[in-house]
């Protein structure tokens, strides 16, 4: 016999099972009409085609009589306890579920403040993860300048490899608007935010110079570049 894959939604077993429950409370003696008698045996039936099989419904409920009897309060309250568990299985939980976000382990960071300029430098702070609070940098040095009324920074983070190195230089491009490519020096030039930044790779090496314009910031980069291997 052909049987129908259509599964009733949680929310309509659930209206169903209220329903039924609510009219079987309310008749407090013995059923003694065709109609009550209907809705008892709606409840069995309903109970089998939504999780019980039928066997264990039969069983049950084996003292009920053909459709000329009576069902007794034993078999109500059958239908009812049935229902109830149906429905305490259906109701989802209303406890939010916590994702477990795996946290880039925090590692030293080299001290490489000798590869920065000492001129006009005022500080130099080691970032011990997400370098300038991208969450794709790990940790690196950034350091503090200030020249006159101009304040800029220069930053420097190492990976393991070149080709490490090369993936952050594009994902930091996507982070640029109006990127410009400098092809001299392998990077980018655009502003992060409302800041200016030209960023480049060098080996292992992903260094930048934020807060200056384009052509002191080539001028500051090209000093840089020089003390990187």
């Amino acid at each position: 016999m052909y049987r129908s894959s259509f599964r009733t939604p949680k929310s309509v077993k659930m209206l169903a099972a209220r329903r039924i429950i609510g009219n079987l409370l309310e008749v407090d003696s013995p059923v003694s009409s065709a109609s009550e008698y209907h809705e008892v045996m709606a409840g069995l039936s309903f109970a089998s085609t939504i999780g019980f099989d039928r066997q264990t419904v039969s069983n049950a409920g084996s003292d009920v009589p053909n459709i000329s009897g009576v069902p007794s309060m034993k078999q109500r309250w059958l239908v009812i306890t049935l229902l109830l568990c149906l429905a305490a299985c259906s109701i989802p939980s209303d406890q939010p579920v916590e994702k477990k976000v795996p946290k880039r382990p925090v590692v030293e960071v080299a001290d490489e403040s000798r590869r920065f300029t000492s001129e006009n430098r005022i500080g130099i702070d080691f970032v011990k993860n997400n370098l300038l609070g991208k969450d794709y940098l790990p940790g690196g040095n950034l350091a503090e300048y200030k020249q006159g009324d101009k304040s800029y920074q220069q930053f420097l983070t190492r990976v393991d490899t070149a080709e490490k190195a090369a993936f952050l230089l594009v994902d930091f491009r996507n982070d640029l608007t109006d990127a410009k490519y400098i092809a001299y020096m392998g990077g980018y030039f655009g502003h992060d935010g409302d800041q200016p930044v030209l960023v480049f790779q060098k080996g292992r090496s992903l260094a930048g110079v934020i807060g200056l314009p384009e052509k002191e910031a080539d001028m500051a980069a090209r000093v840089f570049a020089a003390a990187l291997d």
